[in-house]
């Protein structure tokens, strides 16, 4: 008969506390996701890692910012969560909520100190995400922060106006307008936001642009 090895005492306490660290940090992402607060401040004060993506893609601050839960948000920035975290692509939380159009939670982070410039690897900054998903009111509050109009992407050199002008979301280019967006701002290709407004038939965009010089 074969013998199994015995795991000494100590190994064996480091390996199942290990596990049930991994369990508390699985357990802190769901609770996250679910916007279960008082089980987010157990589970951190049991021990869980504030920091860790629980085996997945994202920390806690940005589930928490993306699914717009404003007072997790709030109590896990308090709790010393990492504002500036990049998960996949290199998005922050501050970028996370853009793109999710979730405005009271990208506030909060703008008012800890995001970076309204923060910049995924191809170029994607939190204005350029929350124009390409058409969110006026996160757009606005990025804005309002100090973002930069005219930064472009890597892929396309498209600016946060050429996406609007493709997706025909005529609010989210009237803001890029009134902050001073360049109307006759070429991409990579070459093409202006009118040009993509006109070739899939946004009118409203395409009028707005013809109103404030574009050619």
């Amino acid at each position: 008969m074969k013998m199994i090895p015995l795991v000494p005492p100590l190994l064996l306490a480091f390996l199942i506390s290990c596990a049930s660290a991994e369990d508390k940090n699985e357990e802190l992402l769901r609770a996250v996701m679910d916007g279960n607060l008082d089980a987010v401040k157990s589970l951190i004060a049991k021990g869980a890692d504030i920091a860790s993506t629980g085996g997945g893609d994202w920390t806690a601050l940005h589930v928490a910012a993306s699914e717009g839960h404003l007072e997790m948000t709030e109590f896990l920035i308090s709790s010393g969560a990492n504002i500036e975290a990049k998960g996949p692509g290199g998005y922050t939380p501050l970028s996370q909520a853009a793109r999710a159009g979730q405005v009271e939670t990208l506030r909060l982070l703008l008012s800890a100190g995001a970076d309204v410039h923060s910049t995924g690897v191809e170029g994607w900054t939190p204005l350029l995400r929350a124009a390409m998903a058409g969110h006026e009111g996160a757009a606005t509050a990025l804005i309002e922060a100090g973002a930069d109009v005219d930064a472009k992407n890597k892929e396309q050199g498209w600016t946060a106006l050429h996406w609007a002008a493709w997706f025909g979301t005529v609010e989210v280019a009237r803001r890029l307008i009134e902050a001073a967006a360049d109307v006759n701002g070429k991409s990579d290709g070459k093409g202006t936001p009118l040009n993509l407004a006109r070739q899939y038939g946004n009118d409203e965009v395409r009028d707005l642009l013809i109103k404030h010089g574009a050619r």
